[in-house]
């Protein structure tokens, strides 16, 4: 049935959902039930391509010694906080649309794993050592 205003229409679409919201649930706890694999497939996807979009926004390769595979490379808080950023809502997924949201601001680098982890090691990353030396 047409509408003559806009706002008509998503008010029908709220009392339809209100008056129909066990109904709704499952038919939506169904679909997951039989949909299981397909949805965690999908999930997954959509979470490599976020994490990939992420590592090519922050420079593509670890900021210390240049590694590019993305399986070892890791969002770093230049300034720290990561813990309480990880523990927010929706998790390091949630992070990362947060971020994307915010046009991938500043105060976050790419760091390999084995770099992120010797930031805090008490001589720091030996990558930046020999630098530092030279």
């Amino acid at each position: 049935m047409p509408y003559a205003k806009r706002e008509d229409e998503i008010a029908h679409g709220r009392r339809y959902r209100q008056r129909n919201k066990e109904r709704i649930v499952a038919k939506r706890r169904e679909y997951n039930r039989r949909n299981r694999e397909r949805i965690a497939v999908h999930d997954r996807e959509r979470r490599q391509v976020l994490r990939a979009q992420m590592v090519e926004a922050y420079g593509g390769r670890c900021a210390c010694c240049g590694e590019t595979e993305l399986a070892f490379l890791t969002l770093d808080h230049i300034e720290g906080g990561g813990t309480k950023d990880r523990k927010g809502p929706g998790g390091t997924e949630g992070l990362y649309r947060r971020l994307k949201r915010a046009g991938w601001p500043n105060g976050y680098q790419v760091l390999c794993a084995n770099c992120n982890m010797a930031k805090e090691a008490p001589k720091g990353c030996p990558h930046r050592r020999r630098a530092d030396e030279a």
